[in-house]
Formats: structure tokens, C-alpha cells, sequence
């Protein structure tokens, strides 16, 4: 039997199979399609009418941006506007994503942390993250492996991020280190030892902080599954209050 190539995937099927999907395989005819990036069978096209996977969307996307410049190598040359749209986006994918892991099972808190190396990162615990505090802690913490439950709360709280379920979003949902992130690195490698680190450091403070508010007001944001409790912290690198540099939870 003669086999002619399929018109989207290219895989070889039956001339009668090709005459059932209109010069497609059965696959592809059932509204499936290889990603036009690294060739993972998709079930259907992405909101774009394209196949392309999250991961190949995401590096298009990252690859088409023109605010990347490597040249930028003193103050004046840097666009803030365009490093604010940097966390955005990295910040509404993590949402997004994470939205899609987060089922049924609502957020108490969002904390934005000003971290080092002028990195945005987020940390989110869920109503049912309370309950696996303990275990969290007794496996990264070298104490409260004799404590109970309530002793292990009571003694750091629910307000210590490094034992949240999604402590640095990023990190859980295994995002590689992409474009952006290396940018910012390199950014911070070329300007913080110069002569105008304090005002730089300060203009990426407010990047960052227009930058939450531009999330917080986000679609990806709004989608989230919240408690009726729930509250949203900024913090600095320390996990302290931005502004007033109190213990956040307080």
C-alpha cells in the first residue's frame, strides 16, 4: 500500500487514511499537531492558532524582545521602562503556571522579595501548605525533629517563606534560567561596582516596585485561587518589610 506524507507532520499514512483527514494523519485530522519548535506532538493549537508549545512559545517570545541590549554599560543607556516589563513578564508566566498547578487549593499570601543580583523573586503558600510546614521544615532545618506539629508553627510560624510549598516560585515549578534572568545578571555584574551603584540599585528598587503593582493588577494575577484572608507582602532581601523592615505577618 503507497503512503503519502502527511501535510502538517509530515509522518507517511495511508493514501486512504490521508482521503479520510484531507491529506492529514489521523493525529493531525483529529486536531493534533507537532510544536513548529521542537516537534512535540501538541493536541491542538495554542491560543494563537499556532502549534507551538509553552516552552517554544516562551523562547520565541524572549528571542523577539528588543530590550535586551547586552550594550548597555552606564547609567544613562538603560531603559527602566523596559527592565520593568522584564519582571512583568517573568512574573505573569510563574502566575500563570502556577495557576494551573494550584487546583482547588487557595493562596493565604503572595510575598514579592527584592532579592539579590536585582532579581524579582515570589513565594506563595497555600491554605493546604500550611499543613506540610512541619514537614518542610523538619527536612530543611536541623532542628524541631522531636517537635510536634503545633510546636514546629509556633516556633517559626507560617510567615517563613523558606518553608512555604511554593518558597521562590520559580525554583518548584523548575523554570530554567532564561534570557531575561541572565540579562539581569549581566546587568548587575557590568554596573554594581561602578561609581553610580547607589543610584542604579535604586532605580532597580523602583523598577521592581512598579513592576509589582503592574502584577497585582495582572489578569494572570486576578486568576489566582485566593482565601478570603488573603494578603500580599513586599520584602527585602532579608524577608523583612520593604518599607518598615518588621517581620512580615506581624
Amino acid at each position: 500500500m503507497s503512503r503519502i506524507p502527511c501535510k502538517r507532520c509530515g509522518a507517511m499514512v495511508l493514501e486512504a487514511t490521508a482521503n479520510t483527514y484531507v491529506g492529514l494523519c489521523a493525529p493531525c485530522g483529529n486536531g493534533g499537531g507537532p510544536c513548529e519548535g521542537c516537534g512535540k506532538r501538541l493536541s491542538g493549537p495554542n491560543r494563537s492558532g499556532r502549534y507551538l508549545c509553552h516552552q517554544c512559545w516562551e523562547a520565541e517570545q524572549i528571542a523577539q524582545l528588543t530590550f535586551l541590549p547586552k550594550g548597555w554599560s552606564k547609567l544613562e543607556e538603560i531603559d527602566w521602562s523596559l527592565i520593568q516589563r522584564n519582571f512583568v513578564m517573568l512574573a505573569e508566566d510563574l502566575l500563570r503556571r502556577f495557576r494551573e498547578v494550584q487546583e482547588n487549593d487557595p493562596a493565604y499570601a503572595v510575598v514579592f522579595q527584592l532579592s539579590q543580583n536585582w532579581i524579582l523573586d515570589l513565594h506563595i503558600n497555600t491554605e493546604g501548605g500550611v499543613a506540610e510546614i512541619p514537614k518542610i521544615m523538619r527536612e530543611k532545618l536541623s532542628w524541631g525533629k522531636d517537635q510536634s506539629d503545633e510546636q514546629c508553627l509556633a516556633e517559626v510560624g507560617i510567615w517563613y517563606t523558606e518553608v512555604w510549598k511554593y518558597a521562590n516560585l520559580g525554583c518548584v515549578l523548575e523554570t530554567p534560567l532564561g534570557a531575561v534572568d541572565l540579562f539581569h545578571y549581566d546587568l548587575f555584574d557590568k554596573l554594581c561596582d561602578s561609581g553610580e551603584s547607589e543610584i542604579i540599585c535604586s532605580k532597580v528598587d523602583e523598577a521592581r516596585l512598579s513592576a509589582i503593582e503592574a502584577i497585582r493588577n495582572s489578569d494572570a494575577f486576578a486568576a489566582i485561587l485566593k482565601s478570603p484572608e488573603f494578603r500580599v507582602f513586599v520584602v527585602d532581601d532579608d524577608g523583612l518589610d520593604y518599607v518598615t523592615k518588621a517581620h512580615i505577618g506581624a
